[in-house]
């Protein structure tokens, strides 16, 4: 029996251009656009698996995956391993409501055919009830992330190879006791996946997984959720977690706004932006004091990301906060230096989100006015009434949606009297779908206190200019 050789890694450069990693990008975001059509999306996979340990390689495992999407949060993906008889099938159905996990394995002594079901209302995302479902290795092909993880194209290192392939790493360099996974992709003319490769490297051992795509077969009813009588049910415990209360008030074209502004905000490879945000107190009564720390501060900043890892922020604060800062990410830590040329460093985690690495650095919290611009649109849990306002004129003359949310929340304090705030939050978004600026207003009133001696109001405004996206950063 002839050993299996297997393929070596793609040479991965130690540095990347930005047009090979711009047209990468592009490239595996036109892919995933295909995966999420108005129409549906499906495909038969045969995966190859082979597994070299320190130079021996075992025999290939294979194996065929199918997959059908439709509209309304709808998923058919079985995954199939061996011969009849010796078989092992693993399925998840998703009508839209509920999602089937369906196990069969005819390898023991005797055949296990079970089922759990697992319900959307308690998960939110098809993506989470997969992995609560517990159906490994379904679902892990390249194309199945493709319609099921919108987040990779944010969290990995993308570009293209000069033979006109995609390829993807974890990271360009190997990590001391970390996995490093590295993919190839082949594309054809119209964004559907051909072939995808994927190799991880792990203490010198190397799983290499080949892909090949072709359609799917016909199926008249692919999300049917039917079974034989002879399955039998396994529940899954799944993890409460906290119940998400939607508006009162929900305004369609508002939440289609905030939609647009995900899209946008999830496509982007570098963005760049300046900012100048103000913050105002007022006074609730003419008999009131003035504000401990003045009446407001003012801050300018300037900031470039570059994902999955590499940004450059400069804040410049007055009357303390923000206070003045710069902050630089490149991929392995993030240093933070403040204006006396003190500085303090973070490692980068491998997987995080660059948005959060950085606001986690930050020197006092001087990114939350920007939390929004780095992390998108916020989830309407928890929020009174979201509506859309009429397009207004920036500074610059153009012109920008405008959304409004709302949000009340009641505390006590140690004194035991209620605390209200109520905060409104409205957004500008620019025809790109990206923020133009945000301003935030919130009262405070506490149970029994006089007008004069209540909370001032705090209003925070952000005017951002110069966004723009896929730039090429001065770093």
């Amino acid at each position: 029996m002839q050993t299996p050789e297997l393929p070596a890694l793609p040479r991965i450069p130690a540095r990347l251009s930005f047009r090979e990693e711009l047209a990468g990008r592009r490239a595996y975001l036109a892919a995933r656009d295909a995966a999420h059509a108005t129409g549906g999306y499906s495909f038969q996979c045969a995966l190859s698996v082979l597994r070299s340990d320190r130079g021996r390689v075992s025999p290939a495992v294979t194996a065929t995956e199918i997959l059908y999407t439709a509209p309304g949060n709808k998923l058919a993906v079985s995954h199939a391993l061996g011969a009849t008889g010796r078989q092992t099938v693993r399925k998840a159905i998703c009508d839209g409501d509920s999602l089937l996990a369906v196990r069969f394995d005819e390898r023991g002594k005797q055949t296990t055919r079970e089922f759990s079901r697992l319900y959307l209302s308690e998960l939110g995302q098809v993506s989470r009830a997969l992995q609560y479902a517990r159906l490994d290795p379904l679902g892990a092909s390249c194309g199945a992330q493709l319609a099921t993880e919108p987040e990779v194209a944010m969290l990995t290192r993308l570009w293209q190879a000069p033979d006109g392939t995609v390829l993807e790493a974890s990271s360009l360099a190997p990590r001391a006791g970390r996995p490093q996974r590295i993919r190839r992709y082949k594309f054809t003319s119209a964004h559907n996946l051909s072939v995808a490769e994927e190799w991880e490297v792990r203490d010198g051992r190397t799983t290499y997984r080949k892909e090949t795509y072709q359609p799917a077969p016909k199926n008249a009813a692919p999300f049917s959720q039917a079974l034989p009588e002879n399955y039998t049910e396994q529940p899954l415990k799944v993890p409460e977690r906290p119940q998400e209360i939607p508006p009162a008030q929900r305004d369609p074209a508002a939440v289609a706004l905030l939609a647009a502004w995900e899209r946008a905000h999830q496509r982007f490879f570098t963005l760049h932006a300046g900012a100048f945000v103000t913050t105002q107190q007022q006074i609730r009564s003419t008999d009131s004091r003035p504000p401990r720390g003045g009446m407001g501060y003012n801050g300018t900043y300037e900031l470039w990301l570059e994902r999955p890892d590499r940004a450059l922020v400069t804040i410049k604060g007055v009357d303390g906060f923000p206070v003045t800062q710069s902050m630089k990410a490149d991929a392995i830590q993030v240093v933070v230096e403040d204006s006396a040329g003190k500085k303090r460093s973070a490692n980068v985690r491998e997987g995080a989100r660059l948005e959060q690495t950085l606001q986690q650095a930050a020197l006092r919290s001087a990114l939350d006015p920007l939390q929004w611009l780095l992390e998108g649109p916020p989830s309407l849990s928890g929020y009174d009434s979201v509506r859309a306002l009429p397009a207004a004129a920036l500074p610059d003359g153009a012109l920008a949606e405008s959304i409004l949310l709302t949000r009340t929340t009641i505390t006590n304090n140690r004194g035991d009297r209620r605390i209200t705030s109520e905060t409104s939050y409205q957004v500008w978004l620019g025809k790109d779908g990206l923020p133009r600026g945000f301003e935030t207003t919130r009262k405070t009133s506490v149970e029994g206190y006089f007008e004069r001696d209540q909370p001032p109001t705090t209003i925070t405004t952000v005017r951002l200019s110069a966004v723009g996206t896929d730039r090429e950063p001065p770093f």
